[in-house]
Order: structure tokens, then sequence, then C-alpha cells
């Protein structure tokens, strides 16, 4: 998941011209007990580069944990005492507990609330921010629900977790000549995006350094922008108040040219390979070879199967435009032999093993499925998706694992207790073949199949998104370990392996050495080969993947953290609240 605050200090009177403009620049993308953020290094670079060019005086720093974020915030403090402007710009994850925002330096890790003293206040950073002597301006550019939010809310209990906010909370009260903008409402979530800035970043440096925009106009414009890419689910907000002096960014105004005659561009994408899907991001229309455009900023993207997805704003101008547009073939991640395929272990309390880890080394990867693959759904289209380091079950919790966690805690599955309204398991079984999955009010996971004895080997089934949590929070107490679901991203990364193809053995005609599947012996409509059971088998009876993970396909669905996100907006990555019971979960 990814969290981007962004603070912007910006301003400049028409009267008097700023003797002093200086900005602090951080990026945070590596954090050392959450996953690789994609994008917040690309959005503090892109951004120094801009302020560098209005003639700001620029500290940028990255991945910078809570001692070196401190002391860059205290050196800036000083610097804008003494200067008309003061900027900051801040990319990483942010968080709201008891009404007060948080920026997260990369060593943050928060198992109760004592843990907040390591974080950096939001307040602080608009203290400092206010030194300066014209005007103030705060941005906060976050997508909000990250996974240390999670983890606090597992160290303060379910009474006291309530006070972890989704988001980022509405700001009271700002300092005097301090504006604050958020990139979305407060106690809203804000896009990632799939290219290299988030939504928000990429129209701060659409219109940033407009000459002769006011800077109210500014944001105007910003927010404009964002509600078009997003289909206005995203909305920009802001806080504070301004004088009647109008403020602007450029080192001066300039006079607009006068109305003209609009006149149209014609534009041409000339993509290898010529196969490639082309789409103009923030219009309606789908683009076509010679697709007649007014003057502007576009937002051009360019996808195929096996090949790195392009996508970056283009200023058209008048006239006919080709644009070249190679795309790079996607190399596989390719983790170092001596890490990747490493097998971990950890012990429970009685001396007993906790189920095998295999760690992965994380990377880009194309998610999702190209067009015209067989057996493909509307709602997976192909993006590119960055993940960390992570390790994974190398089988399928079993029924003994689960077995061993009921004895101990007395706990009872959802199907056991008939909650939601629905009576056993959704399931399907032998006598129900030719019919459709429906709930069985006879199933659970102690008795997932009539015909079939459940075997401490197999992979346990009929339990519930809430009843793998459950499993895993006694897991994490028996381990002190952080266990979780993988996000549906991590998930689908392990699952290729490196590879790009529809299933990661590659030919049908070898899917029954490598799971256990639909086969033609047993089912009306299967695959043309036999893989021996007629049922679940027992985890590991199949070939690995190339990572060393078995059943990856085939056996039984898996249960992942993130929340159904059809438009692929972010929620893949990401892991949803257990406290957000209407939440359609990831299978």
């Amino acid at each position: 998941m990814r969290c981007i605050i962004v603070l912007l200090l910006l301003g400049i009177s028409v009267v008097s011209q700023a003797t002093e403009q200086v900005a602090l620049v951080i990026g945070n993308s590596i954090y050392k007990h959450t996953p690789v953020l994609p994008n917040p290094q690309n959005d503090a670079a892109d951004m120094a580069a801009l302020l560098r060019n209005l003639q700001f005086k620029v500290t940028s720093l990255t991945d910078v944990d809570r001692n070196a974020f401190e002391d860059a915030l205290a050196t800036f403090g000083r610097q804008a005492a003494g200067a008309d402007l003061a900027l900051v710009f801040y990319a990483g994850h942010g968080i709201q507990v008891g009404g007060k925002n948080y920026l997260l330096p990369t060593d943050a890790r928060l198992n109760d609330e004592r843990d907040l003293r390591k974080l950096i206040p939001l307040d602080d950073v608009l203290y400092e921010a206010s030194q300066a002597s014209k005007l103030g301006v705060v941005i906060v550019d976050a997508c909000r629900d990250n996974p240390l939010a999670q983890q606090l809310a597992r160290g303060l209990g379910a009474q006291r977790s309530a006070a972890i906010g989704r988001g980022m909370s509405p700001i009271q009260r700002a300092p005097a000549d301090v504006l604050v903008a958020f990139a979305t409402e407060a106690d809203a979530t804000a896009a990632d995006g799939t290219g290299r800035n988030s939504p928000y970043t990429t129209a701060l440096k659409q219109h940033l350094a407009t000459p002769g925009l006011e800077l109210r106009l500014l944001f105007g414009r910003v927010r404009d922008s964002v509600m078009t890419v997003t289909h206005n689910q995203q909305r920009p907000y802001t806080y504070g108040s301004l004088g009647g002096e109008a403020f602007y960014l450029a080192s001066r105004v300039e006079r607009l040219p006068p109305a003209s005659t609009p006149q149209r561009v014609r534009l041409a994408v000339k993509a290898t390979p010529p196969n490639a899907l082309v789409r103009i991001m923030n219009i309606v229309p789908a683009y076509r070879d010679g697709i007649e455009l007014d003057p502007g900023h576009y937002d051009i993207e360019v996808s195929a199967a096996g090949y790195e997805t392009y996508r970056e704003w283009h200023e058209l101008t008048v006239g006919d435009q080709v644009l070249p547009i190679t795309l790079a073939s996607m190399v596989p991640p390719s983790p170092p032999a001596d890490q990747t395929g490493k097998v971990i272990r950890d012990r429970l309390r009685d001396g007993s093993t906790g189920p095998e880890m295999v760690f992965i080394r994380g990377g880009r990867f194309q998610m999702g499925s190209p067009l015209g693959e067989e057996g493909r759904d509307d709602d997976e289209r192909q993006h590119e998706v960055s993940v960390g380091d992570f390790y994974i079950g190398k089988y399928e919790v079993t029924v003994g694992e689960f077995r061993r966690f009921v004895t101990v805690t007395g706990y009872r599955t959802d199907a056991e207790k008939d909650t939601g309204n629905v009576d056993g398991c959704y399931t399907l079984d032998r006598d129900d073949k030719d019919k459709s999955w429906t709930w069985r009010e006879w199933a659970d996971w102690k008795t997932p199949n009539k015909y079939l004895a459940n075997q401490d080997s197999h992979p346990v089934s009929c339990v519930s998104w809430n009843d793998a949590v459950a499993y895993i929070e006694w897991l994490n107490g028996e381990t002190g370990q952080n266990y979780r679901l993988p996000t549906e991203s991590e998930w689908e990364y392990a699952a290729r392996a490196g590879t790009v193809v529809a299933r990661y053995w590659g030919d049908n005609d070898a899917a029954c050495e490598h799971a256990n599947i639909a086969d033609e012996k047993f089912w009306t409509s299967g695959f043309v080969c036999e893989d021996g059971y007629q049922y679940v088998a027992p985890v590991g009876q199949f070939k690995a993947n190339a990572w060393g993970l078995h059943d990856m396909l085939g056996n039984v669905w898996e249960w992942t953290c993130s929340e159904y996100d059809s438009d692929y907006g972010g929620g893949e990555s990401e892991c949803a609240s257990k406290n957000n019971a209407s939440a359609r979960r990831v299978a």
C-alpha cells in the first residue's frame, strides 16, 4: 500500500518579491516494517527538480528515519525563519489517531499508543512552516489505511482502536498565514494511481509553476484535474484562510495572452509493439490514431502483455503530433538465489513449530490479465504494481494447524455459529456438482465434504475471512511475530513467480502435474488430464512454482487481506480493516 503526504508552502506577493525561498523535500519509500512504497521517491525527485527551477533553495532527502527526520525539520525551521517562502514536500506513510495527524519515518513500528512518540506530528511541520515571513501552504496527499494503522489497532485493543481514523483528520485550526490543502476530503482515501506519481502530485506538477495563476485559483485547477482523472472519486479540500492580497508561486506575474479562436491537435501514438493498447487517461473519448484534441496536458498510457506499462503526461500543442513510444520488455523479478526460496519456521510457546514460510524478494510486475487472454474477466485490467519483500506460506494452512488453534482457544468458526444470516459453508459437493455453489448447512471446517474424511494434511476449508484472521492473531501471540494475510497484489506476485502467462506452469496440458483441479475424470467440464484426486488433496502433492510455493492454484480458494476494488484503484495493494464488516474480501 502507498501513503503519500505532500506539504507545500507557496506564495509570493504581487507587491513585493521574495528575497529567499527554502524547501525541504522528503520521500520515504523503503519502510522497515511495511511493504515498499513505489512512488514517494519519484514524487520527491520530481518536486525537488520543479522547485529548484522556481528558484527555491532545496534540501532533498529520501528514506529518513525518526532521528534524521527530526534533524532535517529543525534545520528547515531555522531556514524558514529567515525566508519569505518556506516549502516542505513529504511523500510516505501517514496516520491519524485520536484526531491528530502523524507523518511516519521509515523505522516506525506501532505496537501501542506509546509508540506514537516515535512519529512526526503534522502539527510540528505546520509550526516550522509558519516561521516564514510571508505565506505558508501545507498540502497533504495521502492514501490512507496503511498496515501500521492496523498494527496499532491490534496494540490498542478493540475498545480504543476506534481512535484510529481513516485517512487524515481535518485541520481544526491552522497557524496564522498557513493554508492547508488535502488531496481529498478528511477521513477519505486518496488514490495512489498507476503511473510514476499519484493523481494529486501529477496535478501539482501540471499547475504549480503556471505564471499568473493566483494561489486560490491554482488549487481550484488542481482540484478539477484530480476529480477528472479519478472520475469524481477524489475531491481535494483546503483549510485555513488568506487575506485580500493575491499570492502567486511563480517569481513574476505574466500577462496572459488574449483569447483567440481555439485550434486543434491531431495526435498519433506509434507504439512498439504495434498491438499495444493506448489510452488517454484524463479524457472520456477512447484513443484512436488521428484523434483531435484541444491543446493542453494529456495523461497517456501505453500497455501490452509482457512489457512494462508506460504512463506520462504530455503537453500537446496545435498541429499534427506523432509520439513514438517503445515499451520495455518486462524482465520477471529474479531475486538472488541465496534469498528467494529461503524457508523459516517460528516456534510456538509449547516448543512446536509454526508454518513453513518462504522468502519472496519484492519487485514490480504486471498485475491482471491482458486483453484477449482466455477466461479473462472485465475487472482484470493489466497494470504495473510494486510489492516489497515478504514471507508467504509454503503450503496452504492445514486442518492440523487450524485444529491446534481451535484446541487451545476453543474458537468456533462462522460456519459453526451460522453467522451473517447464512447456514453452514459456501461449498459444492458430489451431490451438487451439476448445480450451483451455495450455502450447505451441514458443512464446516470439521466436515467440509460428505464423501471424504477430513485429514490433518488437507488444507483447511470452510473458514471465513474472520476465521482466518482469528487464526493469524493467535499465531502472532504464540510466536511474537507479525503474520497477516497477503494483499491481493502480493498473492498474485507470489503465484506468478516471475511468469507472465495465465498459469505459472504455462501449458494447460501440464495442469494436472501442478494443481488439484476439476479434471475430466470426475467433472463434467474440466481439464483434459487426471490429477489423481476427486476431492481435496493433501498440501504439497503437486509441483511447486518457480519460487517453491505449492498449491497457489487449485485445491482450495485462499483469502487475501484486501478489499475488492473493481477498478484496481489501489485496494489490491492494501489490507482492509477488520472492523469493516461490510467489506467484500478478495479470495
